[in-house]
This record gives C-alpha cells, structure tokens and sequence, in this order.
C-alpha cells in the first residue's frame, strides 16, 4: 500500500500523524466535535511555509466556549447573506493553521470547484517536479485552446499564453496561478503524467473523474494546510507554491477585508451556466491569511444569480473573520481579544 503522503522527515511524519493530519482520514475529529484542542510546534522558518514539528492535545472549556460562540455568530451571518438576492448558498471553512480549532457553516457542502482545480495541479506539477528536476524547465509549444476550453470570462486572466510561443512549465505555473489562465492550465494538464495528478487527487480525498465534479470548503483547505505545513512537498517546493498563491491577482473575494500589506495566499473560482432562462453562477475563493501572530486558512464557496452579491458575500465573511482573529470586534466584547490568545488558553 502506498504512503498518503510524504513528510519532510520521520519525525515531522509522526507528528503529522498525530496531530490528526493524515490526508486520508477526517481532520482533527476531536477539534471538530469541541472536545479537544491540539497546540502544534512549529518551525518558523521566515517564509509562508511553517512546518510543524509536533503536538499535543488537551481539553479546555475556554476555548470550547469561544470557539462555539464564534461559531454562532458565523452562522447566523451565513443565515443573513444566503436571503440576500443573488445569493443561494454559502459554504465556510475556517482554520487557525497554529493551534487548530476548527469553525464553519456549510463546510461539507459540495460545489463545482471551478478554477480552484488549478490548485491540485499546482501541487502535482510540484510533486513531479521533485522526481523529475528538470520538470520546471521542461519546455512546451502552445498551439491554442481546444473549442471546449474556450469561454467568457467574468473575471479575465491579466495574461494568457500565446499561441505559437513556447513556456517552461514554471511560467505555465504562474500564468495558471496568478493569473487564472485556462490556457496554461490546459498546457499543464497535457504536460504533466496523468497518474501524477491522480495521485494528489486520490491523496486529498478526491475523485474528479466525473464531469463536473463536486468539492467541498473542507476539502480545499486541506491543500492549504499541507502546504503551510511542509508536508507533503519538500520545503522549497511547498515554499515556492504559496509564494505563486500570493502573487493571485483575485481582488474581489477575501482580499477586500483583509488590510493592505497582510499577505494572503490564495486561488479562487468562478463558474457560469444558463438554466432555465437564469445564469447559474458559483464564485469561490480559498487561502491563507497571514494575519500578525495568527495565521489562518479560509475557504468560502458560493452558488447565486449575481456576481456582484456573491463578491460581497465573500468580502463580508472575510472581515468577519479578520476582526473575530486580528483586531477583535466592538459589536462583541467578549470577543475583543484576539482569537488566537483565546485559543492558546490552557
């Protein structure tokens, strides 16, 4: 039987292990059921990357209370925004990536991942390239989209490959991530072994065989937590894939809560059908936020009518969060101090 994933070292692998991080498996079931809490070490390394070290579990009935208080507020906002128009359903997954407690509302609800499909590719692009070190450099002719991968955009790539030139697969990479471009990500897939992407597929929990395959919040921020931790890929590569996330030029999602010079590694989504004489639209967006002393990931998927109500949404569930983790919030006293010192109560 094959690994589910691979560790920096054995020690980093046992306490992976330990902390409940193994792909494969629920993450954290005691987190999610608020009966325990798990405080990870971590090596703080100076980049985006801080991979964890080891761990330990303990109960408190101070960070169960906050944490489930924080739970409610988040839902009734989810009740709030799923009556506005254009807005159908919301799906919040939220992780403190330091000490782990878990907070959602939807987090296992499925949707259409759309251009969040990038992110998997992204990661096995990097596996590869790590039996494969050339990989990177490898060079590609692009001759032009297929008909089917051709479509309008709500939100256009800034850059698209053009056709008749040729890339290494990095800069096929940074088109795909930073700018969202459908034409490098289809180079990509062509490029890269297909077994390769079913193997980080089947790894995380998923199976896209299918058309129009489905994924929930939960799902996607495990990418984002393998990658915070050092886990899966080496630590140049998980380094190297967080720095491409940062560089997301996606302003309408969860950046428009975030401050300016907080660093937020992220991808997001966007999908557009017609049915019945009404477009059927899904906007997503999942990352990290390296909020000062309190980094955390936040995935927030979206089904509506309207793009612009569905930006909102995403914008009003990341200042939320923001206020709930960094500056604390004057609407609730008792949560006025940062999350991140509640949760590290003993």
């Amino acid at each position: 039987m094959s690994k589910k994933f691979i560790a920096i070292s054995a020690g980093l692998l046992v306490s992976a292990l330990a902390c409940g991080f193994f792909l494969g498996a629920e993450i954290n079931g005691p987190d999610n059921a608020g009966e325990s809490h798990s405080r990870e070490i971590r090596l703080h390394t100076g980049g985006l990357t801080t991979p964890l070290l080891d761990c330990e579990v303990h109960q408190s009935d101070e960070v169960r209370e906050k944490t489930a208080f924080f739970d409610l507020e988040l839902e009734a906002l989810i009740r709030e925004i799923e009556i506005r128009p254009g807005v159908e359903k919301v799906g919040v997954f939220f992780r403190d990536l330091e000490n782990g407690p878990i907070v959602g509302a939807n987090m296992d609800e499925p949707f259409i991942p759309a251009s969040l499909a990038k992110l998997p590719l992204l990661v096995a692009c990097l596996k590869h390239s790590e039996t494969d070190p050339k990989f990177l450099e490898k060079k590609v002719l692009f001759p032009g989209l297929p008909e089917k991968w051709l479509k309008s955009y709500h939100y256009p790539p800034g850059k698209t490959l053009q056709e008749g030139k040729e890339y290494t697969v990095a800069q096929m990479l940074e088109y795909a991530i930073e700018y969202s471009d459908n034409a490098a990500a289809f180079m990509l897939w062509e490029t890269l072994p297909e077994a390769d992407m079913d193997k980080v597929l089947s790894d995380v929990g998923l199976n896209w065989h299918q058309e129009n395959s489905r994924a929930s919040p939960a799902i996607f921020a495990r990418f984002f937590r393998l990658l915070y931790n050092g886990s899966y890929l080496n630590s140049d590569n998980s380094e190297k894939a967080l720095n491409l996330l940062s560089k997301c030029e996606f302003d309408k999602g969860l950046s428009q809560g975030i401050p300016l010079g907080v660093t937020i590694a992220h991808k997001f989504g966007e999908m557009s059908t017609r049915r019945g004489g009404t477009n059927k639209l899904q906007l997503h967006d999942c990352g990290i936020v390296y909020a000062e002393g309190a980094p955390y990931v936040l995935c927030v998927m979206t089904r509506g009518t309207q793009f612009n109500a569905l930006e909102k949404a995403i914008g009003d569930i990341s200042v939320f969060v923001y206020d709930r983790v960094h500056k604390g919030s004057a609407l609730n006293p008792v949560l006025a101090s940062p999350l991140a010192a509640l949760w590290q109560a003993e």
